[in-house]
């Protein structure tokens, strides 16, 4: 009679565990839809023949619309326009508006160590000729915003102490007086002012990103102080492989209350919060830091599995939840393979072959694809679908937009409403008051299957740990053993035991 019972709690606790373990198993697969906000644009980085490397001009109409059905809204882009070759540009940054998609443009204009006042003419007259361009009045398509130059910080350091001497937090960490031979934070203001006053003199409603990368954000505090005119803080903001948690704990911890973690503060984005609260940010890049998955000292698309995208996919949701970040763009559109430095050629959602053919989308693509919202029934536009007026016949003449009278069509993307008509509304974010460091929820990636244009589908869920269920089967448990221990009693009695 003992042996019965016990095989019967035994058993009936076995079938509880699996149902609980089953339940938060099918609970961790599930994924919150992060589309919500209407003042947040999700994006990604695409270069092209800027620098020998890329997917090239002849398979961008392809890249795009693998971009257009991934979802973003955003496209943060380097090409072949730094040499003022137009061509390219005016295809891409078109091709872009047509499929809804807003263009961020990285502009590198020649900057001047003790530059002259003819030297600041001609950096103002550079990025005037962009924004003029690019200013959605001339027939060549609209850039909403512009990056000027790229990680300042990175030589700003190294002219003072060298590479990775300083975290650059502090002001102190540049020259801010001039010193000949050496960059200094005085110089480029003087640079960065001039590059945003021909933005600003071509088109007035373009908006201005200067970033940094790592935490070295000291010098865009002294941009601010001296009066550089921008709207926007752009961050680079990689997630690290070998302690993604300490990174999550330190941005809760800074922005709550609590111990921030030591040894590793690298990504303490509130930090940055902390530091420059008056301006909003755009993440310029994110992804998994690749270094982190060398292989027998080189690396590969095949050592970046999806178990190695968890860290980078946590950031997105933790960047989407903060009001003052208004964009995240990951990093990048495709591989790089032709690329000299080996560790920088696997950071694409898209594979291609050397020489820029696309393959196809990698299984993170379609991670990313249905966390933002992405759907593959947006149709394939072509570079000449997109009509470009004659420029001199629409160039703006002045700096008044208004006076401008010219009419140039805005063409709507090709996009198949698919939306459905009941969505699920997604409750607010709790607000966290204690000063606690909060633990962040760890996602579990569904890979999904190999088949490249299958439509991805997904349901808005949050990842909640059933408690109802675990009572309720705790319950039965309890009722089940009471049970059967009064079953045993009355036997025993009516044995005479």
């Amino acid at each position: 009679m003992k042996k019965g019972f016990s095989l019967v709690i035994s058993v009936l606790i076995l079938l509880s565990s699996f149902t609980v373990f089953s339940s938060a198993t099918e609970n961790l697969n599930n994924y919150e839809v992060l589309n919500y906000r209407s003042d947040f644009l999700w994006g990604q980085n695409m270069h092209t023949n800027n620098r020998g490397f890329d997917a090239p001009n002849a398979y961008s109409e392809e890249a795009l619309h693998l971009a257009a059905q991934l979802g973003v809204k955003m496209i943060r882009y380097q090409g072949n326009y730094i040499h003022q070759d137009f061509t390219e540009a005016d295809q891409i940054i078109g091709l872009c508006n047509k499929y809804g998609i807003k263009v961020m443009l990285c502009l590198f204009p020649q900057e001047v160590d003790e530059p002259t006042q003819d030297d600041l003419d001609f950096i103002t007259q550079t990025t005037k000729t962009y924004a003029e361009r690019y200013n959605g009045k001339n027939g060549r398509g609209k850039v909403d915003y512009f990056q000027l130059w790229n990680e300042l910080e990175i030589d700003l350091q190294a002219a003072k102490y060298g590479t990775g001497a300083t975290t650059g937090q502090s002001i102190n960490n540049y020259y801010t007086t001039s010193v000949a031979g050496k960059m200094d934070l005085i110089e480029w203001v003087k640079n960065l002012k001039a590059a945003s006053k021909g933005i600003r003199e071509a088109d007035t409603d373009a908006k201005i990103v200067i970033n940094f990368s790592w935490i070295a954000f000291g010098c865009i505090r002294y941009y601010i102080q001296e009066g550089v005119d921008f709207d926007y803080v752009g961050w680079d903001w990689y997630a690290q492989t070998f302690d993604p948690e300490k990174a999550e704990k330190n941005f809760y911890a800074a922005m709550y209350g609590g111990t921030l973690e030591t040894g590793n503060n690298k990504y303490d984005i509130m930090g940055l919060r902390q530091a420059i609260p008056d301006k909003d940010v755009i993440i310029c890049e994110s992804n998994t830091w690749v270094q982190g998955y060398a292989y027998n000292g080189g690396y590969s698309d095949e050592n970046m599995d999806l178990e190695s995208y968890q860290p980078f996919i946590r950031q997105m949701k933790l960047a989407y939840q903060q009001d003052w970040i208004k964009g995240f763009c990951a990093f990048k559109l495709t591989d790089s393979p032709s690329h000299s430095v080996e560790s920088e050629r696997h950071y694409g959602f898209i594979s291609v072959e050397p020489g820029g053919k696309i393959i196809g989308p990698e299984p993170i693509y379609y991670e990313y694809q249905k966390r933002i919202g992405g759907t593959n029934s947006i149709e394939k536009l072509l570079k000449s679908s997109v009509d470009l007026k004659p420029y001199e016949e629409f160039k703006v003449k002045t700096q008044d937009d208004t006076d401008i009278n010219q009419n140039v069509p805005v063409d709507q993307p090709n996009i198949k409403d698919e939306t459905p008509k009941d969505t699920p509304i997604i409750e607010d974010i709790p607000t966290i008051e204690n000063t606690d460091v909060v633990e962040p929820i760890i996602e579990t990636i569904t890979i999904k299957p190999d088949d490249i244009y299958k439509k991805t589908t997904s349901t808005i869920t949050h990842n909640k740990i059933p408690w109802i269920l675990i009572i309720a089967v705790g319950v039965g448990m309890l009722v089940v053993f009471a049970a059967g221990f009064a079953t045993l009693l009355i036997i025993r009695k009516k044995r005479g035991l």
